[in-house]
Order: structure tokens, then C-alpha cells, then sequence
């Protein structure tokens, strides 16, 4: 029998009716999701998530016979109701056709309560894709140590392909999981670790007692440890890169005293965070109580905080009070965006921030253009319309720099005292609740009514919140704060200053950016060695300084450091970095074929969510077809292959190879898919033989239609260390895509010298 924690419900969940979710299945108004019982398995061969989830449901209307949840790919055993007595009653159900955006609806029949507070207990039986798009399986080779790694991503619609509910964050509910994964391997959630004394191995249990929205359930697997940074806050990581997180971490517990003195008491208990492997989607995830942290915040020198003060302020912004959908996002990030701003004035001072705010004043700039440009200026308001298209179409600067700005607009007429009795007094009556951008509307103007209120109209508010573009009431952007780098980077240009005379001991990496900004795309190669070779700029060090000399790479076309661009899309997987430079690459025409080369490699190791967008950039419509990631398929299956290649599975020769496959070897002979299969079933290696591992460098896909052709260096590794044996083989593969799926019908292997 399986062991699982059922708790009380110890916060209040407010029921006011919830606004229309356009990116749910779910009737919140008939049924309503307060309690979600965790009870599962990991299983890295399969990438599986396996178990089940005991829903704890209030029905709201008591005629209602269906209960509706969100799902994605999950493959659903059986659903029961559990009654009073323990007696678990088989219901009927029904999984929807796929939506390309929602997913999959799962109705439940005859799902009516007998108990007579109005609350059932449904406990569904299921397990996960291999696919899920919450979860992103890592091999080993993906992480800082010698184990393999998941981690969960529920942000915006992602929570319901590896947890059946409503996947609205216009509902909350609290959680408790039990957790079992394989030995060695530490499981950490996004709520409060509980350690009974009867677990056993690989046992791991956790309660989230505050009601929070689907997608801030999170869970990450991997081999961890974790070190005490004061007396609420922590760090979790893999061992190797501990001491550095630490030391880089050790201002956390005034950073959330700061953020108290400015937004009000933290309610989450504790704050921790976890440094993710390189994959990670994300600069931060803002689970509660265990914010998730991009390794390339890890600077060395703490100049990078910004983004955990950002993930820390969510813990009011977004966490505590959540945009009621995804229609509203602006809620969540421009709150927090402007939290950020004055928590980084109080932590580092006024010119720190001032730089923040004028860097990103840009980006927005940038972005209300880029609305325009694509036909969609509505885009640039910050009440969107995402209905039929994914909720990350809405993760722009604008929900962040507009928001934040709107923010800045009504400190400027409350005056900062009484604008941030008013932020409190927002968090402390909408706690744990959602908010719709008309609900805070109305709140603003109730307050605005009061007397000794500001002077500030609805019509202007409402060029805030509906209007494209920016409007006539944006307060002043910083100005003259980088007058001296401008400066500089002009008189560097024109030749006036010599490279190894720029004086960059101590900038911050917000100098270096903008220096790097201001150069022109004619920027003559010469110069561009020059300031590579002598400041080492490339793909590693501040992530930061690294996007922004690889954007001058791209904009100038300076192809000897291509090779640092592509390290640099090969090594991250956090969105802004990765899709910034792919929408360079994607406006530059020689370099959208570049681009496409390096995603085709770098494609396995991005999430999901990145994938979407990147192909969106690289394959536009109607260009982008079924077809359009081919190449990214192919280079998939082509790792897929040498990783089995490598141990000698007979399965991966099998879906490999076409039945009418001609392979002509490096000595001339052509065999057929039989010789393969006989040759790899014989030959199974010797149980103390050095395994070879196999790699493909130098790819290159050209597709015509339904058939490609794959040409690669294939780099075979026998051994390790000095005694490891390396072989190269030039390698050409015809595939051709039959059934939906592509296979190898010619292949030619020629041995490098």
C-alpha cells in the first residue's frame, strides 16, 4: 500500500467568482480544486512521472454531474471517488481530442458529491509522457556531476502535462506529495520538506499549507545538497557548484528584509533557492518557498543578484497576489519588475538602479516596435487578448517595463510614503488570491476616491492598462547615467582611445553592456579582435556581458567568433538569452541559416517552451509548415542513436534504419539493416571492455521536402584519459520521412585520417 499525507486545509481559499481562463478547460464556478495529494515515482529510463493524485474537490454548484480538469499527454489508468468511508468508486471519464494550446480536456462523469460539506475526494491514477512539457529530463552529460537531473516548469500552462487539475491561475489550492526516486538522487519541492520517520529509501514527502496556482507546484530531482544561508534562507545545488552558490548567495537574508520593509511581511515561511543545471529555461522560476535559479546568474562577483531580487519580490507579486490569467501578466511581472527596481535602490543605491531601469527602457522601446512591426500594436497594451494562442506570446517587455512604469507613474503622484501603504494594503487584502487587470482597476479607483487621494483619472489609467504603445503620462526615464560609457565607446570607435586604454576595472556589467550596445554593424573586424582578444570576451564568464558581445558578433557579422556564439546556444537553455540571439540571428539573413544550424544541435537540450519559440523565429509562418523543424528532428534522433550506439542497443539500430537501407563502409563494403541487426545481437562487447562513446560534430542537415541529408563528423571515444583511443569517420546520411517518421535509407562511412 502506498503511504501519502492528506492534510487540512489551513488558509481559506477566497471563492469569488473567477474570470474567464481562455487557457483552461476548467468550469472553477461548478467545481473547485482545494487540496492536490501527490503520490509519485520517477523513472529516469522511461522519463516518466508514474502515480497518482487525490484531488480534494468543493463542488460549488450542486447540480453539475461533470468535473472538468486541464491535462496534456497524461495517460489516465482509472479515476475513482473516494467516499466517506474509504469505499473508492470507479468513475467514467473521457480525454479529449489534443488542442495544439490547451491540451487535452479530461471530463469526469457522474462526478456528484455524497458528503455533506460539499467536498469529494478524486484520486486519478496516471503517469506522464515521455514528452510532458512541464518536465525536462537531463542526462548527466547536461549537469555539473556524474547523475542525470529533472526538473519540473509548470509557468504558464505546462503543470497540467504532469498534474491533472484545474490549471488556472484563477484557482488555488494547497498540496502534499510523496516523492520516490532512484538511489543516490535528492528530491526537492516548492513546498516545506517533511521527514517522517518510517520513510524509507528514496522517500521523499513535502506539505504546502498556503494555497498557491498550479503552475507554482515545482519539483526538481537530482543529486543535491544544501547549505544553510541564515535563519529563513538556503541553498540548494549540485555539490560541485555549492561553495560558489553560497558565496555568491550570502546577502539573501537582507535582501528579504528588504523586501519586507517595502511590501509587508513574507508569509512563505522560508525562502530557498535552487541553482539549476545549465538547461534551466529561465533567468528564475518563482516557486514559493524554492525559487529555481539559471547557473548563469552565478557571476563571482554578485553582480547579477537582480534576477534573485526579482524572483524574491514574486513572493508578494505574483505568488501572494496572482494574475487571475494570462491575460493579465502584467500583474504579476510589472509588479514585481517595479519591486525589483527599489529593492536594487535599497540593496546597491540610485545609479545601480537607475542603470537597470534605463538598460530596460530600451528593451521596451524595442518591444512596443516589434508589436507594431509584426501587425499586432494591441500587443503592446498591457491587458492582452491570448485566446487560441500560446500565453508565452504575452512574455514580452512590455508586462515588465510597461507594468513596472505604470507603477513608477502612481508612486510619482501618490508619493512614495503613501504609494507603498497603498502596495500593502493591496497585498494584504487580496492574499492569496487572484486579481484580473479590471479588478485592480476597480480597486485603484475605489482608493483613488478616498480623500487626500492623488489627482489621477480613469482615462488615463486606462491609457495604462488598454492603450498600445506608451502613453502621454510615462514618468522620466533616467537619463545621462552611462553620458561617460557613451562617451567612451564613441571615441573608442572613431579611434581616438586605444582598446588596452578603455578604462573597465570598474564598470558593472550594466557599463559593459551598454559600451558593447552602442558599437555600429560596420564595426570593422580589426577592432573587434582587438577588444576580444584583449578583455577575453567569448561564450563564458558574466552571461550577461557574453549575450551582449555575442548580439555585436551577430550585428556585425564577425565570423571568427561564431564559433564562441554557437558554445554559448549549445551551453544555456534560459530563455531570454537563448531566444534573444536566435531573433538576431532570425533578422540577419545570413545569419537565419546559421541560426538554424545551431538550434538543429542545440535543440535536445532546450525546454519546451523555448523550442516553440524558437522555431517561431527561425521557421515564420507560412514558411514554418509541418517540416519546418526537420532539421531539429533529425539531429534529435540522430543523438538519440550514437547515445544507443554507444551501449550497443539493438532497439535504436531498429528505428534507426530503413528495411531498404544501402550503408556502404569505410572499406568499401555496403551492407544491408539485416547485416546491422546481426552484427549488433552477436556482438553485445565484452562485460570488462572500455565502452566507446559517440559523438556528431560538425552537422550539417540540407532538407528537400520529405528527404534530407545528414553529413557530420562522427568522433568515436574508447576509454579515458591518456589512455583514450579517438577515431573520426566522415559520415553522409540520406533519410527519408515515411509514416510521419524519418529513417535512413543510404549511408556512407569514410574514415578520417
Amino acid at each position: 500500500m502506498r503511504r501519502q499525507i492528506v492534510l487540512p486545509l489551513l488558509v481559506a481559499l477566497p471563492l469569488a467568482a473567477a474570470a474567464a481562463d481562455p487557457h483552461s478547460f476548467a468550469e472553477s464556478d461548478r467545481f473547485r480544486v482545494e487540496h492536490i495529494a501527490l503520490d509519485l515515482r520517477a523513472d529516469f529510463e522511461a522519463h516518466r512521472l508514474e502515480g497518482s493524485a487525490e484531488l480534494t474537490v468543493l463542488q460549488l454548484d450542486p447540480y453539475a454531474q461533470e468535473l472538468i480538469l486541464d491535462s496534456r499527454d497524461l495517460e489516465i489508468e482509472s479515476i475513482h471517488l473516494i467516499e466517506p468511508g474509504g469505499v473508492a468508486k470507479v468513475l467514467a471519464f473521457t480525454l479529449g481530442e489534443r488542442d495544439p494550446v490547451l491540451g487535452n480536456k479530461l471530463t469526469i462523469q457522474s462526478a456528484k458529491c455524497c458528503n455533506p460539506t460539499g467536498r469529494m475526494q478524486i484520486r486519478i491514477a496516471y503517469r506522464t509522457s515521455p514528452e510532458a512539457s512541464a518536465l525536462q529530463w537531463l542526462e548527466p552529460a547536461q549537469t555539473s556531476g556524474p547523475h542525470p537531473y529533472l526538473y519540473s516548469q509548470g509557468q504558464a500552462i505546462h503543470a497540467r502535462s504532469w498534474i491533472p487539475t484545474q490549471d488556472t491561475p484563477a484557482v488555488r489550492a494547497t498540496y502534499s506529495a510523496r516523492v520516490v526516486t532512484p538511489p543516490g538522487l535528492v528530491a526537492v519541492m516548492s513546498a516545506a520538506r517533511r521527514e517522517p520517520q518510517d520513510a524509507g529509501a528514496g522517500e521523499y514527502f513535502f506539505e504546502m499549507r498556503q494555497p498557491i496556482p498550479a503552475y507554482l507546484i515545482a519539483l526538481a530531482i537530482g543529486d543535491l545538497e544544501f547549505r544553510s544561508l541564515g535563519e529563513r534562507v538556503g541553498v540548494w545545488t549540485e555539490p560541485s557548484q555549492l561553495d560558489a552558490a553560497a558565496q555568491e548567495f550570502v546577502d539573501l537574508p537582507r535582501m528579504l528584509e528588504a523586501g519586507e520593509r517595502i511590501a509587508g511581511p513574507y508569509r512563505w515561511d522560508r525562502y530557498d533557492i535552487l541553482i539549476m543545471p545549465r538547461a534551466f529555461a529561465y533567468g528564475g522560476m518563482e516557486n514559493p518557498r524554492l525559487s529555481f535559479i539559471s547557473p548563469s546568474i552565478v557571476a563571482g562577483d554578485r553582480s547579477l543578484v537582480s534576477t534573485i531580487v526579482h524572483e524574491m519580490a514574486h513572493s508578494w507579486s505574483g505568488n501572494l497576489v496572482t494574475n487571475a490569467t494570462w491575460n493579465d501578466f502584467w500583474l504579476n511581472e510589472g509588479t514585481t519588475t517595479y519591486l525589483e527596481r527599489r529593492l536594487m535602490q535599497a540593496l546597491h543605491g540610485e545609479r545601480r538602479a537607475r542603470m537597470e531601469d534605463a538598460i530596460a527602457f530600451e528593451g521596451l522601446v524595442q518591444a512596443v516596435e516589434d508589436a507594431s512591426a509584426a501587425g499586432m500594436p494591441e500587443d503592446s497594451a498591457l491587458q492582452l487578448d491570448l485566446a487560441g494562442r500560446d500565453p508565452n506570446d504575452g512574455i514580452s517587455d512590455v508586462a515588465y517595463e510597461k507594468g513596472r512604469w505604470l507603477l513608477g507613474f502612481l508612486e510619482s503622484r501618490f508619493g512614495r510614503p503613501a504609494f507603498d501603504a497603498f502596495l500593502r494594503e493591496y497585498f494584504d487584502a487580496h492574499a492569496f488570491g487572484s486579481m484580473t487587470t479590471a479588478g485592480f482597476r476597480d480597486w485603484l479607483l475605489a482608493r483613488l476616491g478616498r480623500p487626500g487621494a492623488p489627482a489621477i483619472s480613469a482615462a488615463e489609467i486606462d491609457a495604462w492598462l488598454y492603450g498600445s504603445g506608451l502613453p502621454a503620462t510615462m514618468p522620466e526615464v533616467p537619463q545621462g547615467v552611462f553620458d561617460e560609457v557613451d562617451r567612451l565607446a564613441k571615441d573608442w570607435r572613431e579611434g581616438r582611445l586605444a582598446t588596452a586604454k578603455l578604462p573597465v576595472s570598474g564598470w558593472v556589467p550594466q557599463e559593459w553592456v551598454r559600451f558593447l550596445a552602442q558599437q555600429s554593424a560596420d564595426l570593422p573586424d580589426g577592432k573587434l579582435a582587438e577588444l576580444r582578444s584583449c578583455f577575453r570576451l567569448g561564450a563564458t564568464g558574466n552571461a550577461e556581458i557574453a549575450l551582449s558581445w555575442l548580439r555585436l558578433v551577430v550585428r556585425t557579422g564577425y565570423e571568427p567568433a561564431y564559433p564562441d556564439l554557437e558554445k554559448f546556444l549549445l551551453s544555456t537553455g534560459r530563455y531570454r538569452l537563448v531566444e534573444t540571439l536566435y531573433r538576431d540571428l532570425a533578422r540577419s539573413g545570413s545569419g537565419l541559416a546559421l541560426g538554424r544550424q545551431i538550434y538543429a544541435r542545440a535543440r535536445p537540450g532546450y525546454h519546451a517552451t523555448i523550442r516553440s519559440a524558437v522555431e517561431r523565429l527561425l521557421w515564420p509562418e507560412p514558411e514554418r509548415g509541418d517540416a519546418a523543424p526537420a532539421a531539429a528532428e533529425l539531429m534529435q534522433l540522430l543523438n538519440d542513436f550514437l547515445a544507443g550506439a554507444s551501449r550497443n542497443d539493438v532497439a535504436v539500430h531498429e528505428r534507426f534504419w530503413a528495411d531498404d537501407l544501402i550503408y556502404t563502409r569505410s572499406a568499401g563494403v555496403r551492407v544491408g539493416k539485416a547485416e546491422i541487426l546481426a552484427n549488433a545481437r552477436s556482438d553485445p562487447g565484452a562485460a570488462d571492455a572500455a565502452p566507446t562513446a559517440y559523438a556528431a560534430e560538425d552537422v550539417r542537415i540540407q532538407q528537400y521536402g520529405d528527404t534530407a541529408v545528414v553529413a557530420f563528423r562522427l568522433v568515436g571515444t574508447t576509454g579515458s584519459g591518456d589512455t583514450a583511443v579517438v577515431t573520426n569517420y566522415l559520415n553522409t546520411g540520406t533519410f527519408v520521412k515515411r509514416n510521419g517518421e524519418w529513417r535512413a535509407v543510404a549511408w556512407q562511412s569514410t574514415r578520417a585520417q
